[in-house]
């Protein structure tokens, strides 16, 4: 396991465009959780505090990633920001949209649900998360964005806005739209491929790749 003693200097540099968001203190947790998720084997909230020296109560970061005021969206701005400064993001790629089962074994986990999973062929507890990718032609995987997908009938329990996921796909589409990003084409899957969403991506002047299931019908040129 590997053990920090200081802070690499590189590394605070590149976080340096992060700081507005935090104050004092809170910078210095967002520091050494983004370095534990690089480093450490455990990705747990002990196993990441285990790996500084000079590291106090495990609370101290859990009450950061739980409690603390800090904004997911500004932060998520920044970092697309710094990737764009750092020259990715400039040309041209591909926007793939996915989601993923991330599978749970504690049912009070929040906003966890029973979902199908199609690899597994079976109903499992998990969340499930809609993701957006920019994929460079060289090669590089950037995630721009996500949104994790909750029941109708918790999001109607807890006085939630119920959204699918073709609407958080819009959202995401948007998202990279928003930061300028030279988008080829989307990427996705058969069960995204809804009229509703094509027309959508039509209105933005996109162009799509996907894989149609056998029952659809296509129209080409009105034939």
């Amino acid at each position: 396991m590997p053990i920090v003693a200081d802070m690499p200097e590189e590394f605070d540099q590149l976080l340096e465009g992060f700081r507005e968001h935090f104050g004092s203190p809170a910078f210095e947790h967002f520091k050494r959780y983004v370095l534990g998720l690089i480093l450490s084997e455990n990705l747990t909230v002990e196993g990441i505090n285990r790996i500084f020296i000079e590291s106090g109560h495990p609370s101290n970061l859990n009450r950061f990633l739980t409690d603390a005021v800090w904004k997911q969206e500004q932060l998520n701005d920044t970092r697309l920001d710094v990737l764009k400064a750092d020259g990715a993001l400039s040309g041209k790629g591909c926007l793939a949209i996915d989601d993923t089962l991330s599978h749970k074994t504690g049912k009070k986990i929040e906003a966890v649900g029973i979902l199908y999973d199609h690899s597994e062929n079976r109903y499992v507890l998990a969340h499930n998360i809609v993701t957006a990718q920019f994929i460079e032609p060289t090669g590089p995987h950037h995630p721009v964005d996500f949104r994790l997908y909750v029941k109708k009938e918790l999001c109607m329990e807890k006085g939630l806005e119920f959204k699918t996921k073709i609407d958080f796909a819009k959202e995401l589409v948007e998202k990279a739209l928003e930061h300028e990003l030279n988008i080829e084409a989307v990427l996705f899957d058969s069960w995204f491929a809804s009229q509703d969403f094509i027309t959508f991506l039509a209105s933005h002047g996109l162009h799509w790749i996907t894989k149609l299931k056998a029952d659809r019908t296509v129209k080409i040129r009105g034939r």
